[in-house]
């Protein structure tokens, strides 16, 4: 699921894989509402070693075997194709660009764009009634920290499609995961706690609600089936450009209104918004981009925009595919490890 409300996402809901004929995989659709956003659909393939994610415009495939990452604009009609390799290289120059960004707009006295907060303290996990969620029995937990509820989760044990996923995809997993949390990837502590890994085991999330924010996440409908193995190549009839020019229009990604909701267990302050492009566009990458955005301009410009108290910087903005590219893949593995 996402863990965005449009970016980053966030959310889609994930996991992974498949045993059986070369076509056959699974289709997961979930809904994203609440937050005083429009309800916000998603669709996820899962093919043995690859996941294609379709929301708002735009679609992230992710295949494991090649490793590689397919990012379509399907308004646009363009496309582009990067390695693990490259991902990686993007997502190390974005944080280290962010950060120097950052940090100028500090030295020029610009406030620092606002960036979600979560709830601290020890997460602690109770039981709850058990719900059927789009057909499936679902055992419900309640997730606190600090004393203080901060979301309700059902999960299903009928699903289990982790542990149909091979070791040598497993490890890719593991090995990327480990080396986004390096680069200084943002992670929700509460989420990596035994505590709450220890419900997701041999499961699958079906829903959440979120008890700050009001946001929920649901699966609507699940589907075992054959589809096309083209789902996960690279489309035909779309032109292909180079991921660093990739651009998404309005409609790929957040509203037009570029508002977007929080992920699961964070505080949104009124004055964030998510990056335009890439349904899975998450408030870390919206800051970053906003930072680096204005760290072009000069120190006129960008104070004269912060008097105004403008939200976006006087010159227009470039990047933001990659920030799409960037957020979508992350969010992408999140969902995958159930993060």
């Amino acid at each position: 699921m996402r863990r965005v409300a449009t970016g980053s996402v966030v959310v889609i809901i994930g996991c992974f894989l498949l045993l059986g004929t070369a076509d056959a995989g699974w289709v997961i659709h979930s809904r994203t509402s609440g937050s005083g956003g429009k309800a916000e659909q998603e669709v996820s393939y899962f093919q043995r070693d690859r996941v294609r994610t379709e929301a708002s415009g735009s679609v992230h495939v992710m295949d494991f075997a090649a490793r590689k990452i397919i990012t379509i604009d399907t308004g646009g009609k363009k496309y582009s194709v990067m390695t693990f390799e490259e991902f990686k290289k993007m997502v190390r120059e974005g944080m280290k660009a962010s950060r120097q960004a950052m940090d100028e707009m500090k030295r020029q006295g610009i406030p620092v764009p606002g960036v979600p907060s979560r709830p601290k303290g020890k997460a602690t996990v109770s039981r709850l009634s058990g719900a059927t969620v789009a057909g499936y029995e679902c055992d419900g937990y309640r997730v606190s920290v600090g004393g203080g509820p901060r979301e309700d989760i059902w999960v299903t044990r009928k699903i289990d499609l982790r542990g149909e996923m091979g070791p040598a995809v497993r490890k890719e997993f593991d090995d990327l995961s480990r080396e986004m949390k390096n680069m200084g990837m943002d992670s929700d502590e509460v989420e990596e706690s035994a505590e709450y890994r220890k419900i997701m085991e041999d499961g699958y999330p079906m829903k959440f609600v979120d008890r700050g924010s009001g946001m929920v996440q649901e699966v609507t409908l699940v589907e075992k089936k054959t589809f096309s193995a083209s789902l996960f190549e690279e489309p035909k009839g779309y032109e292909k450009v180079p991921y660093d020019k990739m651009t998404f229009g309005p409609s790929a990604g957040a509203p037009a209104s570029g508002k977007g909701t929080p992920r699961r267990g964070e505080t949104m302050r009124p004055e964030t918004e998510r990056s335009p492009g890439g349904g899975a566009a998450g408030a870390a990458g919206a800051v970053g981009g906003r930072a680096a955005d204005y760290g072009k301009q000069s120190s006129e410009e960008a104070k004269d925009a912060a008097s105004r108290g403008d939200q976006e910087p006087a010159q227009e903005k470039k990047g933001e595919g990659l920030d799409s590219i960037r957020e979508g893949t992350k969010e992408g593995i999140k969902k995958l490890f159930k993060w």
